[in-house]
C-alpha cells in the first residue's frame, strides 16, 4: 500500500495536472471493488476537477457541475480513490495503449485520459 509521502506526491502532482480540466466520458473496466459502478458511469461525466486532495492513503478528488439553470450555481461532489497495492493514477495520451488492470479511464476535455489502474 502505497504510503502517506507517495500518495501525497501523487496528488500534488495530480492537482498540477487535472485542476480546471473537465471529464468528457468514462468507461470503467473490472468493477467489484467500486461501490456504485453505475453511479460513476451517470455522474462522473460532465465533471470539472476542482481539486486533488490527500485524505489519508486516499485520493480526493473535488468535482463541480454546472447547476440547472433553474436551481443556478454549481453542484459539488467528490470522487474518493484508494490505490491498493500497486495502484497508480495518472493522466496519458488517449493513443497510448493501455496498461493491463487499468480500471478506469475519463477522457479530459485535453484530449487525454486519466487512468487508474
Amino acid at each position: 500500500m502505497p504510503e502517506l509521502p507517495e500518495v501525497e506526491t501523487l496528488a500534488r502532482g495530480l492537482q498540477r495536472e487535472l485542476a480546471g480540466r473537465r471529464m468528457l466520458s468514462v468507461e470503467l473496466g473490472k468493477t467489484d471493488f467500486m461501490d456504485n459502478p453505475a453511479e460513476i458511469e451517470r455522474e462522473l461525466p460532465g465533471t470539472q476537477i476542482q481539486r486533488v486532495e490527500r485524505y489519508g492513503k486516499f485520493m480526493l478528488l473535488r468535482l463541480q457541475r454546472p447547476a440547472a439553470a433553474a436551481e443556478g450555481g454549481v453542484q459539488e461532489s467528490a470522487l474518493l480513490v484508494h490505490l491498493g497495492m500497486t495502484g497508480t493514477m495518472m493522466p496519458r495520451p488517449a493513443n497510448e495503449p493501455r496498461a493491463k488492470h487499468t480500471h478506469l479511464v475519463a477522457l479530459l476535455d485535453d484530449g487525454r485520459e486519466l487512468r487508474l489502474h
